[in-house]
């Protein structure tokens, strides 16, 4: 528990100084107030709780914005301006005289949207670019559902898109479905695999399995004169069965599918299950 004292009882030491001392006994190193007088030692403190309080004050501050939530802010709507007595007068005359024409229409324009031509114009470019993004969503989510047999690897996905965006072909149902036809009759689409991997939990540990006799024979050559490093003669295999069994499900389906290294490792490994 924090606890306060006095040195010496509060009487000056041999060098005639007075020294308070706090501990906070945490582990941390004791404070201590040394002056000349206990005046002296008190106005220490005094600065010492002062700066304390001053950190406190600052960290609640801190604490209270980042418990203190962001409103929501609701979409901005335009309203109809009307026009002054004054404005309509002076559109009236500007009018007529065609190098201020065009500005008149413009103020009637603003007025009538409640908001700057600018401002609308770009909300409206936003707007059609959302409905077109949402729309080419929804015809690559009935083409894929309508098309089972295109496999959405990643080399599948930018071919297809990319073939459609240089023939200028609108993301639709009916062109996906004519662009995947093409690749796929050109033979440059990755094909869906037939196969599905094995369980994990098919794969023997290194302990179920016997391991093959080794057969040495002496071929003259002591292993001193040989030049190769035993790095490359004690070659770690790229896939052991420890870390297929901590790759994520996911990361396991897709490699056996796309990954012909990783899908023959994990085949050798299986075929090594003891039999029944």
């Amino acid at each position: 528990m924090p606890k306060t004292e006095w040195e010496n009882d509060g009487e000056a030491n041999d060098q005639g100084q007075y020294v308070a001392v706090i501990d906070m006994e945490d582990g941390s190193r004791p404070q201590r107030f040394i002056g000349d007088s206990h005046r002296s030692v008190a106005d220490q403190l005094m600065t010492a709780q002062l700066h304390a309080t001053t950190h406190i004050g600052q960290q609640r501050s801190r604490i209270r914005e980042l418990e203190t939530p962001e409103p929501g802010t609701a979409p901005q709507r335009f309203e109809r301006r009307p026009l002054s007595a004054d404005d309509r007068f002076r559109v009236v005359a500007d009018m007529s005289d065609p190098t201020k024409a065009p500005e008149a229409i413009k103020t009637v324009v603003e007025a009538e949207f409640g908001a700057p031509i600018e401002t609308v114009r770009e909300r409206l470019n936003t707007a059609a670019e959302t409905d077109q993004a949402a729309q080419a969503a929804q015809e690559t989510r009935q083409f894929m559902e309508e098309t089972p047999d295109f496999f959405p690897s990643q080399h599948n996905n930018q071919l297809l898109v990319s073939h459609m965006q240089m023939s200028g072909m609108a993301p639709t149902k009916k062109n996906f479905g004519i662009a995947y036809e093409r690749l796929r009759d050109a033979g440059l689409l990755q094909a869906k695999p037939d196969v599905e991997p094995p369980p994990r939990e098919a794969i023997p540990s290194p302990g179920t399995t016997r391991p093959r006799p080794i057969v040495t024979h002496s071929t003259g050559i002591r292993s001193s004169d040989s030049s190769a490093t035993p790095e490359m003669r004690q070659r770690q295999p790229k896939y052991t069965r420890d870390a297929i069994e901590k790759m994520p499900a996911k990361e396991y389906q897709d490699r056996y599918k796309n990954e012909p290294g990783f899908r023959a490792a994990v085949d050798k490994l299986y075929e090594q299950r003891p039999q029944a």
